[in-house]
């Protein structure tokens, strides 16, 4: 289950924008968007909030959507310092780990750690974004 939840996590960016989606199996893509649902109502914003978002938007809602997504599989810390990238790494699927696990390895060396969750899950984000952009989806189209 992880591993799907993963390759939602890091599935795809296409030309229609941030979340488009497109190559995500579809059991997968409503997996992850259920999660992000879950999120929106935890942090009380729009659920249309993914569809429309830029990585410019540092709001403090936007950061810790993020962090609900990482929270969710296991992937950070609550004290925002500790963030688990081996577990990640093994949570990769095979067929896009060659392009993913440098990603995660470069944005493991890269990212300000904060001491506020929020912040280290934006970081992180932001980075496998830059890094992996056509393999990057966020959830919470349901």
């Amino acid at each position: 289950m992880f591993r799907g939840i993963l390759y939602c996590f890091l599935a795809v960016h296409g030309c229609a924008g941030l979340n488009s989606g497109d190559l995500v199996p579809p059991g997968t893509k409503l997996f992850m968007d259920q999660i992000g649902v879950e999120c929106t109502k935890k942090i009380g914003i729009p659920r249309d909030f993914v569809k429309s978002y830029e990585f410019s938007d540092q709001s403090r809602d936007a950061m810790c959507y993020m962090e609900c997504l990482l929270q969710h599989i296991e992937l950070i810390e609550s004290d925002g310092q500790t963030m688990h990238f081996e577990k990640m790494k093994s949570m990769v699927p095979p067929e896009i780990a060659d392009k993913v696990l440098p990603a995660v390895d470069k944005c493991k060396e890269e990212i300000e750690i904060s001491t506020e969750a929020c912040r280290t899950s934006y970081n992180f984000f932001n980075c496998i974004h830059d890094n992996v952009p056509r393999l990057f989806y966020m959830g919470g189209s349901a």
